[in-house]
């Protein structure tokens, strides 16, 4: 297991590659080609797991770019200063936008994980009235003045947010059964990964556009439990508050946190109307199958069985490597009493590097016995 530059931009490619075909996914299934969000989550969740795991292993199959690589890997090489290049530039920037992303998250996550210490809780009120809030997970229950949308936080000890209303019973019924599955389906754990991720890729763009569709399916996957056992008029009105909470809530500025796990209306009018449509074709996607292939080709890219590599040694590796006759010309190996052999500098008589005898070089070069 070897993580190497190369490996990790096979994984960025290889992980473009996938959420090109997510959101392909999404473009056929808002053109009426019904697909199981369950295959969508599936492949979002090998993305992840691309982008988690740049390494090489024993079994990686190297393919050669004779054309992109090349001259990439020449530019990282551009000599900025004494022993400083391009890519020692950008490794720091790198480092630096992580380390910035991570602490603006740091700070938003405490914002969030305090809001409640400064208002009521009314989680055991809530309790006597809905049995289904009796989960000893739950930390708090607050109404919260000027938020924009229901959301949880806090992955340990969940806490539900909701904006200050006049609620009716059964708008507040739906709304924390969809908050309580959200819970229930440890959702503020993958958002906390996905965070993690975008600290980390903060530079790669397609990142965001994955996060965004998660942010999708999640949705999704808690209206489709949650509707599970309603009766039809009940999944109408849990629509109905979806869609007329989101229309009261649209005038207060968006509170965004990837670790908050729910976003119950998610603001935008289009992606309501899909997550409307979306389950209103259950029936169009239980007899429509998607073929069992796409999954298997989808994970036979995403595993690391193949990575990219520059065809060509880039100008910086030609520039400071030995050529044979060099090596022979200004080294020697000293053959130690102990048994093992040394390279070793014939100008400065330093040592340099153990050589063992099944190496290219231990037969062509001069050897010499320890005194």
């Amino acid at each position: 297991m070897i993580i190497s530059v190369p490996a990790i931009l096979s994984s960025l490619l290889i992980a473009t590659i996938l959420i090109l075909v997510l959101f392909g996914i999404h473009t056929v299934n808002r053109l009426g080609f019904a697909v199981k969000f369950e295959y969508l989550l599936f492949v979002s969740l090998l993305i992840i797991l691309r982008l988690m795991i740049p390494f090489e292993w024993s079994w990686t199959h190297t393919i050669y770019s004779e054309k992109l690589l090349p001259p990439i890997t020449n530019i990282t090489y551009i000599q900025l200063a004494n022993h400083i290049y391009v890519y020692h530039l950008l490794l720091l920037i790198w480092f630096f936008g992580s380390i910035g992303f991570l602490f603006k998250f740091l700070v938003k996550a405490i914002k969030l994980n305090y809001l409640g210490d400064f208002t009521k809780n009314y989680k055991e009120e809530l309790q006597e009235k809905y049995a289904y809030l009796k989960l000893e997970k739950i930390k708090g229950i607050y109404f919260i003045e000027g938020l924009s949308t229901p959301l949880v936080t806090n992955p340990l000890q969940p806490e539900i947010f909701l904006p200050r209303y006049s609620y009716t019973q059964e708008e507040l019924n739906y709304i924390l059964k969809h908050e309580v599955q959200h819970i229930k389906n440890n959702d503020l754990y993958f958002k906390l990964v996905l965070q993690l991720l975008v600290c980390i890729y903060w530079w790669f763009l397609p990142i965001y556009l994955l996060v965004s569709m998660i942010n999708y399916l999640l949705e999704l996957r808690v209206d489709y439990q949650v509707n599970s056992k309603h009766s039809e008029v009940e999944i109408l009105a849990y629509f109905q508050t979806l869609t007329s909470t989101a229309l009261r809530l649209a005038r207060f500025p968006a509170l965004t946190n990837l670790l908050a796990s729910s976003q119950f209306t998610m603001r935008k009018e289009s992606l309501l109307k899909k997550r409307v449509l979306f389950y209103f074709e259950a029936q169009k996607r239980q007899k429509q199958k998607l073929l069992f292939i796409i999954p298997l080709i989808v994970t036979f890219i995403a595993l690391p069985t193949f990575m990219f590599e520059p065809d060509s040694i880039d100008e910086h590796t030609k520039a400071t490597t030995l050529s044979e006759e060099q090596v022979i010309q200004n080294y020697y190996i000293l053959d130690k009493k102990n048994g093992e052999h040394w390279f070793y500098e014939k100008k400065t008589n330093k040592q340099t590097a153990r050589i063992r005898k099944s190496s290219y070089f231990y037969n062509k070069l001069e050897h010499r016995k320890e005194q």
